[in-house]
């Protein structure tokens, strides 16, 4: 550094004349990133739609996991992340998901509602289907029944993909390997019985020679 710019630096009346015209961040902003927690768990680095340890998206997904919706929205101009939306459907914070839906936030994909239904957020689950156009993948039923997540299967059930739930099995084993037996009953009443030997036996009789 050479002397002109040592100087003006110890010079305090100058240094404030140029700081003046830094934007920097917004004390409230630095105060919710000063409150970070530590480096997160690999569970909790998973949870938070983290990359790594390192992700500069930690403090404000943490923001999003808790729920603070004033922190939420400090943050929101300083972080485009595309998973917002997923940390909040993960931990069911339909407020934050609200808020970020009316921001018009991007990131939201099938994925988002996948999420709700898979750790039981039935009213993130109903807000994301009336609201957003990205729907569900066919593994979302499988998710939830997987979870024991009742309200979530009768949701998704009554509203099904197009043209309909491909996995219903899938789910309904994924529910008995968990012993959700709800679930299991739900799921029985719509599946259609598997193919039996007397099944296929009348299909060869009937097939062409």
């Amino acid at each position: 550094m050479d002397r002109a710019s040592t100087s003006v630096l110890r010079n305090p009346s100058l240094l404030c004349e140029i700081a003046a015209y830094q934007t920097g961040l917004r004390w409230a902003v630095a105060r919710h990133l000063r409150a970070a927690r530590p480096r997160p768990t690999s569970t909790v680095q998973e949870q938070l739609c983290l990359r790594s340890s390192r992700d500069p998206h930690y403090a404000f997904h943490q923001l999003i996991a808790d729920g603070h919706l004033v922190g939420v929205r400090d943050l929101l101009p300083y972080y485009d992340s595309d998973r917002a939306m997923d940390v909040a459907a993960i931990w069911g914070q339909l407020p934050v998901l609200m808020y970020l839906h009316l921001r018009g936030h991007a990131g939201c994909t099938s994925r988002t509602m996948d999420y709700a239904a898979a750790y039981g957020h039935v009213a993130c689950l109903a807000f994301l289907h009336a609201h957003r156009g990205e729907g569900c993948s066919q593994q979302a039923l499988t998710y939830a029944a997987a979870g024991g997540h009742v309200e979530c299967v009768e949701f998704l059930l009554a509203h099904p993909p197009t043209p309909r739930w491909a996995y219903l099995h899938q789910a309904e084993a994924m529910a008995r390997r968990n012993q959700h037996w709800r679930v299991v009953a739900i799921l029985q009443r719509l599946s259609p019985a598997p193919p039996t030997k007397k099944h296929w036996y009348q299909v060869l009789l009937s097939s062409p020679s």
